[in-house]
């Protein structure tokens, strides 16, 4: 949740003031290494296509082999925040885009890049939470 917190906080930070939404990103990470937060990012969306750019089963073998299974899923339910986020401004997904650039440009404000995490990191802990509560974890 601190991630998500960060994000947050530095939407009001006077050093952001004037940031376009990578800049902001690159803030935002910048301050979460410093607290030793620094978040792990194994997936991603290609901005244009709205897809993974490798299949979730490869990043799985790959780079979950040795997490949890609840990790993997609650970093699917993330990515695929982002890849609905894309799909509605781009338009479709896949080669057949309407407006390739359209997601990226909306990231390009940091307002909606940190709405875009935020709500990203909303549906991972919510996988997560769920996790613990259903194997009545404290």
């Amino acid at each position: 949740m601190k991630i998500k917190e960060t994000y947050e906080k530095m939407l009001n930070d006077s050093n952001t003031a004037n940031m376009d939404g990578t800049a902001f990103n690159d803030y935002v990470k910048g301050k979460l290494t410093s607290d030793d937060l620094a978040p792990s990012a194994p997936m991603e969306t290609n901005k244009n296509s709205c897809t993974p750019p490798e299949d979730p089963a490869e990043t799985k073998k790959k780079r979950y082999m040795c997490l949890p299974a609840v990790v993997f899923e609650a970093d699917l339910a993330h990515e695929k925040v982002h890849q609905d986020t894309c799909g509605k401004l781009n338009v479709k997904e896949g080669v057949n885009v309407k407006y390739p650039y359209a997601y990226e440009n909306y990231l390009q404000n940091k307002n909606n890049y940190a709405a875009d995490e935020d709500n990203a990191y909303n549906e991972k802990i919510k996988v997560l939470q769920n996790w613990k509560n259903a194997n009545n974890c404290k």
